[in-house]
């Protein structure tokens, strides 16, 4: 009976284990902003970048985080959440839209922009990055990921 409980025990702990690890992994929108290049109080478009576009993503706030960063264009290598080359933005507590963390990428290139999320609990530790977001730079307007 005892080896029972110590399996029992020790599966529950990893059960624990698993779900906190999980608890750090932020969920990026499914649905991302698209908008042209504006400034000022009348919204003209920026001389010069007529044609490009910003896209804005969202996702949920991390409970304890103190920041997080945002790999745009970063492709998984492995189950590990190794990265392959892409940009990465790292982005305040006080970056957030209608209350929740957000990242605005200006000057997004047209077509596909891949997305990929993770949180600092803790100075200088990161947590895993989060689950792929793909999204289509058009017009503007909402873009939704879109799978592979």
């Amino acid at each position: 009976m005892n080896r029972f409980c110590f399996r029992v025990f020790l599966w529950a702990c990893l059960a624990v284990s698993l779900s906190a690890q999980a608890d750090l992994v932020p969920v990026v929108d499914r649905i991302a902003r698209v908008k042209e290049h504006r400034f000022g109080a009348n919204g003209q478009l920026v001389p010069g970048e007529e044609g490009m576009k910003k896209i804005i993503i969202q996702w949920n706030e991390i409970k304890g985080a103190i920041a997080y960063q945002v790999c745009h264009n970063c492709r998984k290598t492995d189950e590990d959440g190794v990265l392959e080359p892409g940009e990465i933005h790292f982005v305040s507590l006080t970056a957030t839209r209608a209350g929740r963390p957000a990242f605005m990428k200006p000057g997004a290139p047209l077509g596909r922009n891949t997305f990929h999320v993770r949180a600092s609990v803790e100075e200088g530790k990161w947590g895993p990055w989060s689950e792929e977001r793909v999204f289509s730079v058009q017009d503007p307007g909402n873009a939704h990921h879109e799978e592979l």
